[in-house]
């Protein structure tokens, strides 16, 4: 691993923060997180993990030991071992500036995630969705795309919103649009967003995103 796991540790005691107990009308879960976060972080069952990740509690010390046990579940997914689907899905949905800040553990969960098989259909989207934003970086450098302003972005996104173009000429923009920008996926948020993104939103997404670093 990337980095040395102290599992006999709390997150209270590796974090520092002492949350004291939750007030008296808290949902369960924030009851449960409570509880949690006073254990030591080696007997955390992957569910338990699932749960704390998907909530960004404890990212630094929980993530490694998620990608350690995702990385131990595919070498023996062959053999007929159980693969933790709630915790692929928190692990792999965590946001791009996680593993920017990561990119030895993000080199990890790919190499464990790339070789995994019989996932249900949302876990390969999400699985997918993060191999997508692992290739934009490579080991020459930022994915070269062509210089273009906001104004024409905007300006371009806008004609896909609004105009009844011709497949073929709608799909040559959409295919000069993606080379101007790094977001992988800017076609999902400028026909699937909920709610509808106007385009100056869809433009300004695009270019604030910034891919895993490997």
């Amino acid at each position: 691993m990337s980095q040395s796991i102290e599992r006999t540790k709390s997150l209270e005691q590796l974090d520092g923060e002492r949350w004291g107990d939750p007030p008296a009308d808290a949902t369960s879960l924030v009851r449960t997180v409570h509880e949690w976060r006073r254990r030591p972080i080696g007997t955390l069952e992957p569910d338990e993990l699932a749960r704390l990740i998907g909530q960004n509690v404890g990212l630094p010390w929980l993530l490694p030991l998620a990608v350690e046990i995702l990385r131990d579940e595919a070498l023996k997914q062959p053999a007929g071992g159980f693969i933790d689907g709630d915790l692929i899905y928190a692990v792999v949905t965590r946001s791009s500036e996680v593993w920017t800040a990561r990119p030895e553990l993000a080199r990890e969960l790919k190499g464990a995630v790339t070789s995994l098989t019989d996932l249900s259909t949302y876990e390969k989207r999400e699985v997918e969705a993060f191999l997508d934003d692992s290739r934009i970086y490579c080991s020459e450098g930022w994915r070269v795309v062509a210089k273009k302003s906001r104004e024409e972005l905007v300006r371009t996104v806008q004609l896909l919103m609004d105009a009844d173009l011709p497949e073929e000429e709608e799909g040559q923009i959409i295919e000069e649009l993606k080379s101007s920008v790094l977001h992988p996926r800017i076609t999902d948020l400028i026909y699937y967003s909920t709610p509808k993104l106007a385009a100056e939103e869809v433009v300004d997404r695009a270019l604030a995103y910034r891919p895993i670093e490997l």
